[in-house]
């Protein structure tokens, strides 16, 4: 740990790979299996969000770190606590990826060199530039490519996997993030548009996702995909307004 006043070390081999979990004990060992056979040097934590089932004892047969939450607050505030985690701990970057095995770890590797070799703020891991090794359902299809266009209009920025929760981002982005109100269910496009609209440098690196091993994924209702996309249409609404009233409020200062 440094004297860095942000609380993050200035090393960028200081990362940390944080992985957000709700009842996925059939999954998660072999997940963090194969992550550690990558032999990639950095720490892992994953943060149970309240699960019901032996998600938690699974993590610490693997002997990784783990956080849990008291109850199942959402996929969001679980982010959110790995970030502050990581922050408090003196971590340089963060790798977010799922605890469902969807997430290949050996593109992590990839991620990271794409971040030092170009200097950007946040590499997303992108299957609309690599594989998708399952069928991805219509109606999510049309979501991904609809969010893509919104985001593409509001950013004038042409980022392919905008709901990809595959990343890696830097202390500047993670500390930016939970100064804004981290979305505490659904951070997705939403949450790029904003990295995007304050200038912060995002690219993608192709990797592959695969289907998910086994259990449900937090989209596997009507119900859930109908309000995804009703609150991620709102959030991107704000997420335009606050920045226009922002321009217009610098603008109004320098005159």
């Amino acid at each position: 740990m440094n004297d860095d006043k942000s609380g993050l070390n200035n090393d960028p081999r200081k990362t940390i790979i944080v992985m957000p979990a709700f009842n996925e004990e059939e999954s998660i060992r072999h997940t963090l299996d194969n992550i550690i056979s990558q032999n990639l040097g950095f720490d892992i934590v994953v943060v149970n969000d309240g699960s019901r089932d032996n998600t938690a004892s699974e993590v610490l047969k693997s002997g990784i770190d783990i956080l849990n939450l008291p109850c199942n607050l959402g996929y969001g505030a679980a982010v959110e606590t790995g970030f502050r985690y990581a922050i408090k701990n003196g971590y340089s970057r963060v790798v977010l990826m799922d605890a469902d095995g969807q997430h290949d770890p050996k593109y992590i590797r990839s991620m990271a060199d794409a971040m030092d070799s170009d200097k950007f703020d946040v590499i997303i891991g992108s299957r609309f530039r690599g594989d998708v090794n399952y069928t991805i359902p219509k109606i999510r299809k049309l979501g991904m490519v609809f969010f893509r266009n919104i985001v593409k209009i509001m950013t004038k920025q042409d980022i392919q996997d905008v709901t990809s929760g595959f990343q890696l981002l830097n202390r500047k982005a993670v500390m930016f993030l939970l100064n804004e109100n981290y979305p505490s269910d659904y951070p997705d496009s939403d949450v790029i548009a904003k990295l995007l609209l304050v200038g912060f440098r995002v690219s993608e690196v192709p990797v592959t996702i695969h289907a998910r091993e086994k259990g449900l994924s937090m989209h596997s209702s009507k119900l859930k995909i109908t309000y995804y996309i009703y609150k991620m249409v709102l959030s991107l609404l704000l997420v335009a307004l606050t920045y226009r009233m922002n321009k217009r409020l610098q603008k109004e200062v320098e005159y």
